[in-house]
């Protein structure tokens, strides 16, 4: 099974907002890591509290929070953000 990568439209539009080198890094990550992967979970971290259910991806100093689903095989990317504001309601 492997796994397909779908941003929300907030997320697509929080990537485009960032400069043209950190959206390359961040799309290359993507695509060598978790674009047709077996295993998201093996590449993330899961996420606790009141965000259980979620998983992180680090990609140097940004992060992509995401949900899973299995059913469809697919990873819902719903928030691109540098690390220090990407946790921030």
């Amino acid at each position: 099974m492997a796994y397909s990568v779908v941003f929300s439209k907030k997320a697509d539009r929080q990537l485009q907002k960032l400069d043209m080198a950190t959206q390359r890094l961040i799309v290359a990550s993507i695509n060598k890591h978790l674009e047709g992967c077996d295993n998201p979970r093996a590449i993330g971290k899961a996420l606790s509290g009141d965000r259980a259910g979620q998983w992180r991806y680090r990609i140097g100093t940004y992060r992509l929070l995401a949900t899973i689903d299995d059913g469809k095989v697919t990873v819902y990317v719903f928030k691109v953000a540098h690390r220090r504001a990407v946790y921030d309601v």
